[in-house]
């Protein structure tokens, strides 16, 4: 559960950053802030995707 949300809010992120439309028109400080969600979705994927192979193993 924590993962799929993790992945979907990564989408999200990473549709935003890639629209040129937004990126033109966002304010600086929203642009940080879709970056800095960004790489934490990536570190909270990586720490249950650690997690999950630790309970498999």
């Amino acid at each position: 559960k924590d993962l799929a949300t993790a992945e979907k809010d990564r989408t999200t992120a990473t549709a935003k950053l890639g629209n040129e439309g937004f990126m033109a028109k966002a304010p600086e400080n929203v642009v940080a802030e879709i970056r800095e969600r960004l790489e934490k979705c990536d570190q909270d994927i990586e720490r249950i995707k650690a997690q999950l192979a630790s309970l498999t193993a």
